[in-house]
């Protein structure tokens, strides 16, 4: 369901549809799940995970915040390359997708959307503010930056979508990180 649902989109995509994909007779996939709604959901916690996954290592790996956030932005980049040499196409952030597709079309959804992003937007602001309090990021509101960050990387996840472009995510992962400022060298003892 996962991958149907970032290949084709909700709306376009039946319960026959995962079914045959899955192997799956209609009552067997009812016997799991109540609804196709219900399913996304799953999908969506499984995205969920897969991301708090990622920002629980950021936040306990030694090393600088920027090279952190310069290791996320690169590891975006280049799961984008290899989908586009792998398929031809960019297929987009799955959970940026959803979000354009059904935020404010249906509550469940959107409300998990909402938790999705609230949830990314902390572990940011977290990082971010580790980088302020050992010296190393001059940010004034990590919040902001935070939710910034995150608007940068479903902008550039949703430009490289449209154009087929992983370029466009290394060139906005580079401008991102500028905004944040350049890393302060830490003082010499």
């Amino acid at each position: 369901m996962a991958a149907l649902l970032h290949e084709r989109g909700y709306t376009a995509l039946s319960v026959s549809d995962i079914c045959a994909s899955a192997g799956l007779k209609k009552g067997s996939f009812y016997h799991f799940f109540e609804s196709k709604q219900a399913l996304a959901l799953a999908a969506l916690e499984s995205y969920a995970e897969h991301n708090r996954a990622h920002l629980r290592e950021m936040l306990s790996a030694s090393g600088s915040v920027h090279n952190k956030l310069e290791g996320m932005f690169k590891a975006m980049y280049e799961g984008y390359r290899s989908q586009c040499e792998g398929d031809g196409q960019a297929l987009g952030c799955p959970i940026g997708n959803l979000a354009g597709e059904m935020a404010g079309r249906n509550a469940e959804i959107t409300a998990k959307l909402e938790s999705i992003f609230g949830e990314w937007r902390e572990g940011l602001r977290q990082l971010l503010t580790q980088g302020v309090e050992s010296g190393e990021l001059d940010v004034t509101d990590p919040a902001a930056a935070a939710e910034s960050l995150v608007a940068f990387l479903e902008g550039a996840a949703l430009l490289a979508r449209t154009m087929s472009d992983p370029e466009i995510i290394r060139r906005t992962g580079e401008r991102a990180l500028s905004l944040l400022g350049p890393p302060i060298p830490a003082a010499s003892a």
